[in-house]
């Protein structure tokens, strides 16, 4: 789709998110990658130029030599402080201590996750997330999916130390 075309789905717009910022980087540049839960086929995509550092809650093998995997629970990660550029997670804010996965029930589980990417991030980075956005109040769907409003984003990612730098939000057309 030309530039300015409304994106054909979720999928491509956050994929068109993260590629834009990637492209920001210098040519050379090396970047630390962590991805949180994101779509699979985009990652492979990913390491074709990027190693990347994958976080999963549930075992599985690397897709790629590219790859490193982390089976671990993304509010505990077994990572540095400041060691990644950047911090990618599609899907993963809104099912977060839904047990949807396997990881426990834990109504503070986003915040808990925002905090800790944070933590694993340098001086700079950057973290891209996507999540479900409603005007009104927020939603729980117990043991499925959280959407929550701009304010209540803006507020988790301010009270874990986070600038927001920009926001991409797509509607329904």
């Amino acid at each position: 789709s030309r530039e300015g075309d409304h994106p054909a789905s979720v999928r491509e717009f956050y994929n068109r998110h993260i590629v834009a910022h990637l492209r920001s980087l210098p040519e050379a540049a090396s970047p630390a990658i962590l991805d949180i839960g994101s779509e699979r086929s985009f990652l492979l995509g990913l390491m074709l130029r990027y190693k990347l550092t994958t976080l999963d809650i549930r075992p599985r093998d690397a897709a790629d030599a590219n790859e490193t995997v982390l089976t671990c629970d993304v509010r505990d990660m077994p990572l540095a402080s400041g060691c990644m550029d950047l911090v990618v997670s599609w899907g993963t804010l809104i099912v977060i201590g839904l047990n949807r996965y396997g990881d426990g029930y834990d109504i503070d589980g986003p915040e808990k996750m925002v905090k800790e990417v944070r933590r694993v991030l340098k001086a700079g980075g950057t973290f891209i997330i996507e999540s479900r956005c409603r005007p009104q109040r927020p939603l729980l769907c117990f043991n499925s999916y959280r959407t929550y409003t701009l304010p209540l984003l803006r507020a988790m990612a301010s009270d874990a130390g986070f600038a927001v730098r920009s926001e991409r939000i797509m509607r329904k057309r």
